[in-house]
């Protein structure tokens, strides 16, 4: 269980709760268990015992994979729009000279250092279902927390 009050939110984690798994495959199980993991968290985003903090480009990021995933343009906007009425959007004109920094230490793609920037201003942690983003935070010296380790 996550202790930390505030965090950055990945979409990977957001998408996993917001849109349950209809594949079955091999894969199902795990899909599932991440599902219900996520599920716990943003229940209590929901609730405001944890702060989520963003930065914008995850809006434009949860519409187009909304919208991708389910087939509704309608699920992808109100999907943003649920999430920005629930978390800190941090928006590019409070980001952006510190995100060009970011970028330049840490060459990781323009998204996942807009994530980076977000949590290293708010002093938060990142909550993430991308290992690779989770490396990065690694090499940050900050704090994340992978999905997969925290499914019981």
């Amino acid at each position: 269980m996550i202790g930390e009050k505030e965090l950055t939110l990945d979409t990977s984690v957001i998408i996993k709760e917001m849109i349950p798994p209809k594949r079955r495959d091999k894969k199902r199980n795990e899909r599932i268990r991440k599902f219900k993991t996520a599920n716990t968290y943003m229940k209590l985003l929901f609730s405001g015992k944890i702060i989520g903090f963003i930065p914008s480009a995850v809006l434009v990021e949860l519409s187009a994979v909304g919208t991708r995933l389910t087939g509704s343009k309608k699920f992808g906007i109100s999907l943003a729009g649920k999430i920005e009425e629930i978390c800190t959007v941090l928006y590019d004109e409070e980001i952006l000279d510190n995100a060009i920094g970011v970028s330049a230490q840490y060459k990781a793609s323009g998204f996942d250092n807009l994530l980076l920037t977000c949590a290293i201003l708010t002093n938060t942690l990142l909550f993430t279902d991308d290992k690779k983003l989770h490396n990065l935070y690694d090499k940050a010296k900050i704090k994340s927390y992978l999905l997969d380790d925290l499914i019981k």
